[in-house]
């Protein structure tokens, strides 16, 4: 059973990641519809939608790449809660600078439009990224306590 603890993980990190995006979502359905100029502006409504929609597909791709950095931080020898928080902000600013630069890209205040759209991304990644981290090391952690206390193998000749 301890080696499928990781596929739990897994599995478990994406609902913590995404729970601020689904308390987004809750704030959304209940906002009114805005009226501008007599026509109904209902665009973040039709976002959420779509976002709804998606969110399987995210979910599957969110477990996928818990279960590919959780087994590659393990094997880099993240074992603590402290590295594997670390490590996981690490890579969440590592991440958010390419999206951030391309979304920004088309803007017409340059490095005003980047320095804005870093820090969102920036914000974001590690708001989804942090409770994921945490969710998936706490679900692991019987496996990797295991891994780590495990008696070092002795050998004949050693009369200590």
């Amino acid at each position: 059973m301890n080696a499928f603890r990781p596929v739990l993980a897994s599995l478990a990190a994406p609902v913590a990641a995404l729970l601020p995006l689904l308390a987004l979502a809750v704030y959304e359905i209940n906002a009114p519809v805005v009226v501008i100029d007599g026509e109904a502006y209902d665009s973040p409504q039709k976002a959420l939608g779509l976002m709804l929609v998606g969110l399987l597909v995210i979910y599957v791709v969110l477990a996928l790449i818990a279960l590919i950095v959780g087994l590659a931080f393990i094997r880099i020898g993240l074992f603590s809660l402290r590295r594997f928080v670390l490590g996981a902000s690490a890579l969440a600013v590592l991440l958010a600078i390419p999206f951030g630069a391309a979304f920004s890209f088309s803007a017409q205040r340059g490095l005003q439009d980047l320095a804005i759209a870093l820090a969102t991304f920036c914000g974001l990644f590690l708001l989804m990224a942090l409770p994921g981290a945490v969710c998936w090391w706490y679900v692991a952690n019987c496996h990797l306590a295991e891994r780590s206390t495990e008696p070092p193998s002795s050998s004949p000749g050693s009369g200590r």
